[in-house]
Order: structure tokens, then C-alpha cells, then sequence
């Protein structure tokens, strides 16, 4: 009886013992099924729910219309006359992809476009931004993939994207479109 009575009291440094189940098993039980809950919703609403709506060339068309109607407002003088801009032999990485067997498969793209000024006197303005724009154009190349350039819609989406760069780093919608002579992606 002695020593049922030492192992029922705790000694005086020590902590006294738990007098219940733990309630961390059912803690993380709860969490855990929590969690599962919310991705599977997450899941069924992008899967299932969620429609993106499709890029459509009529959509992009009428963005290009609204930003040429904003940039007569602006600074392009009516009478200015237009003139392009071309870059010769171009050439980027692509986004890797991983083979089956782990290693990585590597594309790249050449390219020769030119680009259309709406004014042939900002040129110098161009020439200016040249070089960032280039280094620009390379990063957002290595960002995509291999599908995404060698469609038609992904290659219209790249002009926009390039179009839109030029006259982000401009400051002014002076570029008005974007030409491919050359386009190889392998």
C-alpha cells in the first residue's frame, strides 16, 4: 500500500501527472479534417465553378482600340508620320521543362520583329530604352512556356505583352503595333 501511495503523489518538484486523455490527438484531428475541408472547396470551386473567361482577338482588338483612342488624346499629333523599329535576329531561352526521366528539356525561341512607331520623331526617345527594353522582353521570355509562344493566340498575347512594354518604359502609347518577320520556337 506504501507504494501505491508514492506513485499516485507527485513528488515536490515535479509536475502532477495528467488525469485525462491529451486532447492533442484530437486537436490535430480536427485541424487536419479542417484543412482538407477547405482546399477540396478550393479545388471545387476553381475546378468546377470558376470559369476564366477566354482571351478572345475581338476583346484584345478593342483594348488596342481604347489605348490608341487614349494615346490621340494624348501626344500623337495626327500628322505624325509613323515609322518601325526592327530588331534583328533575336534570340531567348523559354521556360525548362522537366523530362520524364528527370532531366531538363530546354527551348528557346528566334525571333526577328519590328515594332511601329506612331512618331517617327520619337525614335530617339526609343533608342534611348532600347537596351532595357530588350533585357525586359528576354525576362519575360524565360518565364513562358514552350505552349504558351508556339500557338496563335500565344504568339498574339506576346505581341501585346511586348507592345505594352515598349510603352510602359516610354511612359507613352507611342508603339502602335508589333510585326514578326521571323518566329522559331524549338
Amino acid at each position: 500500500m506504501a507504494e501505491a501511495e508514492t506513485k499516485e503523489a507527485p513528488a515536490e518538484g515535479e509536475a502532477p501527472a495528467p488525469k485525462g486523455p491529451s486532447k492533442l490527438p484530437l486537436i490535430v484531428l480536427l485541424l487536419s479534417m479542417l484543412s482538407t475541408i477547405a482546399v477540396a472547396g478550393v479545388i471545387y470551386y476553381t475546378r468546377v465553378l470558376y470559369k476564366r473567361p477566354p482571351i478572345t482577338e475581338s476583346a484584345e482588338r478593342k483594348r488596342l482600340l481604347e489605348a490608341a483612342e487614349e494615346a490621340k488624346k494624348n501626344k500623337i499629333k495626327p500628322d505624325a508620320e509613323r515609322d518601325w523599329i526592327k530588331f534583328e535576329k533575336f534570340q531567348a531561352n523559354l521556360k525548362p521543362k522537366t523530362k520524364s526521366d528527370g532531366g531538363l528539356r530546354l527551348y528557346y525561341v528566334n525571333m526577328e520583329f519590328s515594332l511601329q512607331i506612331a512618331d517617327k520623331r520619337e525614335l530617339s526617345r526609343f533608342e534611348d530604352i532600347r537596351p532595357k527594353f530588350t533585357d525586359e522582353l528576354i525576362q519575360t521570355l524565360t518565364k513562358k512556356d514552350f505552349d504558351e509562344v508556339t500557338t496563335v493566340q500565344g504568339r498574339y498575347l506576346l505581341r501585346l505583352e511586348m507592345q505594352e512594354l515598349a510603352n510602359k518604359l516610354l511612359q507613352s502609347p507611342l508603339i502602335t503595333a508589333v510585326e514578326f518577320t521571323q518566329f522559331q520556337a524549338q
